[in-house]
């Protein structure tokens, strides 16, 4: 009321920033892509190798079967799994298994490292992966297997996927 004019000249400031902010947003997704196992894969073997861990690869991360969502999300999940392998586990050696079946995908990650402690459970990164995964009605579990912390994840297969391959 004390000074409309200046009201209107910080509204249409306002939506000038709201304009370009939307622009922005919108350029952004249209620059948006999948990311595929294979090319996660790429990265996780360079980040792995600048801390001094060889990875080894069994299976074929194509997975065609997979729609770019699921591929998208298995990619999150991929890169957490190396992430957490840099920081905390000390290992030399990660080994990846991608096996597909019948129902599903199921990506293994291993390591060599100190081991998992079931309390570490609790952190940001696990419960992100476990919930993304949930969102694909996928799983994960992890543990410790003849030494090795191991990871596991599964990504069912469903109609739609095999539609969208199909398309």
């Amino acid at each position: 009321d004390k000074n409309p004019e200046r009201v209107r000249q910080e509204v249409q400031e306002i939506g000038c920033a709201s304009r370009a902010a939307l622009a922005q947003v919108r350029n952004l997704v249209t620059q948006m892509r999948a990311v595929k196992i294979a090319e996660e894969l790429l990265e996780a073997d360079a980040i792995l190798k600048s801390a001094g861990i060889r990875l080894t690869v069994e299976g074929d991360p194509a997975l065609p079967e997979l729609s770019d969502l699921k591929h998208n999300i298995v990619s999150m999940c991929l890169r957490e799994a190396v992430t957490n392998i840099v920081r905390h586990s000390g290992a030399t050696a990660c080994c990846v298994t991608i096996d597909n079946t019948e129902t599903g995908v199921e990506l293994r990650v291993c390591d060599n490292g100190d081991g998992f402690d079931g309390e570490c459970c609790q952190g940001n990164g696990l419960k992100g992966m476990a919930e993304r995964l949930a969102f694909i009605e996928g799983s994960m579990s992890i543990g410790v297997a003849e030494g090795e912390t191991v990871l596991q994840l599964f990504v069912p297969i469903v109609a739609a996927d095999k539609g969208d391959r199909e398309a």
